[in-house]
């Protein structure tokens, strides 16, 4: 089975994609003023992390680039010196994320791509997984479906490398529900789903 491997992927994945920009960007609190000029600036903190790009009233907003000390770099626009709008997160160990950002925080359309070959295309929310996408494994396995907090959850399809495909209701990485097992000579597998666990067959 494949879901032991989405779970660990989806999971560290949104980890690290998700605590950084809180944690370790510099935010002001107040608000930017009307009709101030766009000033670019190049500017270095104390913590080691690195600005390069638009500011209006002393904050970072529009386009620029933040390298952070640990090697992390995100290039891409820029609201109220949170990451906004769209932008693409290069990871120190070689994952990136490119796509939609509101506050700080994946959200809306994006997709994330893993150093080991896996990728993920479709919706985000609160740096996470969310709504409709497919996770494609490195071995070729993928999961089309729905998602919620990073896993797989909702009506969703995976196809297997050996061509075998379950469609169905899934609940954290898990079978669970109706769902239907195809396999390759054409044989299937209909019924009550539990924990990646057929309770009631038919044919």
């Amino acid at each position: 089975m494949a879901d032991d491997e989405n779970n660990e992927n989806e999971e560290g994945g949104e980890e690290e994609g998700g605590e950084e920009v809180e944690e370790q960007m510099e935010m002001e609190d107040e608000e930017p003023l009307e009709g101030d000029e766009v000033e670019v600036i190049e500017s270095d903190f104390k913590n080691g992390d690195k600005f390069k790009g638009d500011t209006i009233g002393g904050k970072k907003h529009g386009k620029g680039v933040y390298t952070f000390k640990g090697g992390d770099v995100y290039e891409g626009e820029f609201v109220k010196s949170k990451f906004g709008g769209v932008g693409t997160y290069s990871y120190f160990n070689g994952d990136k994320y490119v796509g939609e950002w509101v506050g700080g925080m994946k959200s809306g359309k994006g997709t994330f791509i893993y150093k080991k070959g896996d990728k993920y295309e479709g919706k985000f929310k609160d740096g996470k997984f969310n709504g409709k996408g497919t996770y494609t494994f490195a071995n070729g396995e993928k999961y089309e479906g729905r998602f919620s907090n990073g896993l797989f959850n909702g009506e969703g399809a995976f196809y297997y490398k050996n061509g075998e495909k379950y469609e169905g209701e899934w609940s954290n990485d898990k079978k669970s529900g109706k769902g239907t097992y195809h396999f390759t000579d054409g044989r299937f597998y209909t019924g009550e789903w539990e924990n990646d666990i057929l309770k009631l067959e038919s044919k």
